[in-house]
């Protein structure tokens, strides 16, 4: 009964996602980790699928379960107001700024489903772990991201969705370190093969080991324009043309 549910039907009928909720629609004892730009945390699609933190005591700036974060309850903002000085902080909300992708990711993975509003997530019953490496200004960058990753599997993370990356022509062994750790603590690392039509080898985090890399097809599973391809890639999914939750509480298409 989600009112844009037909919208989305094209693609969720392609990875078989109405045939998969007869079989599970997630628990709420796993806990899909969201490393992005942040988060409409308001936004009425999603606000009752985000992981709350119950050992940590709202706002009284104590860090109540000793894990070296003061009050993040409803997650972490790594960055804080700008990139160029990161001033970390307890509220991964986009605030003002408009900046849908980190809330476009997160409704495709984890929207309310048969609520009446808006759109289905694919996973609806599953708890969100909303992790802001973006800043405040609303630009589509992103950093800090592997800090990111290990503080997601501290937190319990089963799934950590990074949807970015960069091309750099050597690897690095911190950020292998920090995806290796992640893996050794049972979480599942799921990255964007990249989005500049290439099969290079050091698209990164997509080139790492034990990381699952995904690249982008249409609804009729031509790869898109954009998509990377190659070793890399583990599969391919839909990614483009997708109807999701974006700021202020709405849905858009992207």
């Amino acid at each position: 009964n989600d009112p844009l549910y037909t919208d989305q039907e094209s693609y969720l009928k392609k990875v078989q996602a109405d045939l998969a909720w007869d079989i599970t629609q997630g628990s709420s004892e796993v806990i899909i980790a969201i490393t992005d730009t942040g988060l409409d945390m308001d936004h009425p699609d999603l606000v009752n699928n985000i992981y709350r933190n119950s050992d940590e005591i709202d706002e009284n700036g104590i860090d109540d379960d000793n894990d070296g974060y003061v009050d993040n309850v409803l997650g972490w903002d790594f960055i804080g107001a700008s990139l160029d000085s990161p001033n970390p902080d307890n509220n991964p909300d986009i605030g003002a700024n408009g900046q849908a992708h980190g809330t476009h990711v997160t409704g495709i993975i984890g929207a309310s489903l048969g609520n009446n509003i808006g759109i289905a997530g694919i996973a609806p019953n599953c708890k969100l772990l909303i992790i802001k490496i973006g800043d405040d200004s609303g630009v589509n960058k992103v950093a800090r991201g592997y800090e990111a990753i290990v503080y997601a599997a501290d937190q319990g993370a089963h799934i950590i969705n990074a949807s970015w990356g960069g091309v750099s022509n050597l690897h690095s062994k911190v950020e292998q370190d920090a995806i290796t750790y992640a893996t050794s603590k049972g979480a599942l690392v799921i990255t964007s093969a990249g989005n500049t039509n290439s099969d290079a080898l050091y698209q990164d985090p997509s080139a790492y080991q034990f990381v699952m890399s995904v690249a982008s097809v249409n609804n009729q599973d031509a790869k898109s324009g954009f998509s990377n391809y190659g070793k890399n890639t583990d599969l391919s999914a839909p990614g483009e043309s997708i109807m999701s939750t974006v700021a202020d509480g709405r849905y858009n298409v992207l």
